[in-house]
């Protein structure tokens, strides 16, 4: 019994040396206990003790942004011919003369006053519309452009290739918080002033050229047709502006001029030109559709610039401001701008390999000749990174995945991807 008392203190004296030998252990084998957080910390720390973050993390292959006067010598006939645009489409919307041989009927027998409207599709209430046309224009060039830029600070060029995350201030980087491409940037958003301030001056000519009559149209015109009053064409049905109430008037003429200025639609063309752009431009950065199943919440985030745009069109339709052919050729027009003014940006649309990569300016007169873009292996590897998800290999310097479908190259026939 004394023999068993005296023995407990001694186990237990054992048991807590072990205990301390396995805490030993485990601080000398830190992996014995994985971590991911700890382990990816401590890998941080070995790479910035060996100061190689520059190194491996990635950077713009075009280099750093050239300085306000170097950039304007690129792009100043860009300038421009925005400058213009803009002063044509403005002299033109304060110009808007009234499209006097406009044809319209009213009635089926001008001379009865209870017969039959022929158009009363046309004769719907004035109200105001739910989305202004200024708000409109402003959503669909700021909201592509706020993304652009935060995807670029947040997103691109903020990982080494082991998964570690890039210091805010990194030195060698092109971009506010030394992170992204200023060349992304700036041909993400001169793209967005392509497509939105092309599709808007079109819509504007063709407005002015083909007049079409808003569904309040009779209601803004109220037409005064009295006995002496003749119409022309069959059974002299078809008048134009002049039996609009007061129509010389300078205000009435103004509010008759906008009520046949229908078609297109300039709220579908603004919607569609700049958010259409906005889902390219995220479906390219995040590799949607790409080589690689991706998270559900990317499908979700292309979809709402375009439920965003849907709803913008269809409020013309609850608002009487449009006619629904006016919404789909408006739409029309800002998507292929949407399309145009991204590929003519960017290397490519839908080539998940290379729609995220921006393309340089040509060769500038007297200057060293600039390259267009080869569609190399090799630029494929350099541009790996200016992605804004580090999945399937994407995102992280020196990746790289070459070959799609319809893929011309024999070479690229072969999905090929170097692991983190």
């Amino acid at each position: 019994m004394f023999e068993r008392i005296f023995n407990q203190p001694q186990s237990h004296a054992s048991s807590t040396n072990g205990l301390a030998s396995a805490t030993d252990a485990k601080i000398a084998h830190p992996n014995n206990s994985h971590n991911p957080i700890r382990e990816k910390s401590r890998r941080a720390q070995d790479l910035e003790a060996q100061g190689v973050q520059d190194a491996d993390g990635w950077t713009d292959p075009y280099g750093p942004a050239p300085g306000f006067i170097g950039w304007f010598k690129l792009y100043w006939h860009d300038l421009i011919a925005f400058i213009f645009l803009a002063g044509l489409s403005l002299w033109l919307l304060m110009w808007s003369p009234v499209p006097y041989k406009k044809y319209f009927a009213v009635s089926f027998d001008p001379s009865s006053p209870t017969s039959e409207t022929v158009n009363a599709e046309f004769g719907y209430p004035k109200r105001r519309q739910y989305v202004p046309i200024i708000g409109d224009a402003l959503l669909a060039v700021f909201t592509p452009i706020v993304t652009i830029i935060v995807i670029n600070c947040l997103g691109i060029g903020t990982y080494y290739p082991l998964g570690m995350r890039v210091p805010k201030l990194r030195r060698g980087g092109t971009l506010f918080l030394k992170r992204g491409s200023f060349w992304n940037v700036n041909n993400g958003c001169m793209g967005v002033i392509y497509s939105v301030m092309t599709g808007a001056t079109i819509q504007i000519i063709v407005k002015l050229v083909v007049p079409g009559m808003r569904p309040h149209f009779l209601t803004v015109c109220d037409p005064q047709i009295g006995p002496d009053t003749k119409g022309e064409g069959y059974k002299g049905m078809y008048f134009t502006t002049s039996i609009c109430r007061d129509h010389n008037d300078p205000k009435r003429m103004d509010e008759i001029a906008n009520a046949l200025q229908s078609f297109p639609s300039g709220h579908s063309v603004a919607a569609w030109a700049g958010l259409f752009y906005l889902s390219l431009y995220l479906n390219a950065h995040l590799k949607i559709f790409s080589n690689y199943h991706p998270s559900y919440w990317k499908l979700l985030l292309f979809v709402m610039p375009l439920v965003a745009a849907t709803l913008i069109v269809g409020s013309l339709t609850l608002d009487m401001s449009h006619n629904w052919y006016d919404i789909v050729a408006g739409s029309f027009i800002g998507i292929m701008m949407a399309i145009l003014s991204y590929r003519m940006c960017f290397a490519s649309v839908w080539d998940f390999r290379w729609n995220h990569v921006p393309l340089r300016r040509g060769a500038n007169r007297g200057r060293e000749e600039v390259l267009g873009l080869g569609y190399t292996q090799q630029e494929m590897v350099d541009w790996c990174g200016g992605c804004a998800t580090r999945r399937a290999g994407w995102g992280v310097a020196t990746g790289v995945a070459c070959g799609a479908p319809g893929d011309s190259t024999a070479a690229a026939s072969v999905l090929h991807t170097i692991p983190r």
